[in-house]
């Protein structure tokens, strides 16, 4: 479980590193990172965009915490999550942006 949940993470991590867009990774340092949700930072407008985007595309993308609850959403790649699931939230994702 845990080599499928690393596996995964490489995969969003690669997704968000490569691509020209606004939404990035809170924490910056790699080793820091959880594997298992991953926070994602941009701006607040864009965050309530992608949520009320992806709530309507079936998706539900968690809110951050505290001060950050504005400028953050959370994705969870947890094992219950199918590899079509990831798929098809990061097609979403990839169009969105």
């Amino acid at each position: 479980v845990s080599k499928m949940i690393k596996g995964r993470y490489k995969k969003w991590e690669a997704f968000f590193d490569t691509k020209t867009h606004n939404l990035n990774f809170l924490v910056s340092d790699t080793s820091l990172r959880s594997h298992t949700v991953l926070t994602i930072e941009t701006a607040a407008d864009a965050v309530k965009k992608v949520q009320s985007a992806a709530a309507r595309a079936g998706f539900l993308l968690g809110n951050g915490y505290g001060n950050l609850k504005e400028t953050t959403f959370r994705i969870a790649n947890f094992p219950a999550i199918q590899r079509r699931e990831i798929a098809q939230l990061m097609d979403f994702l990839y169009d969105f942006i």
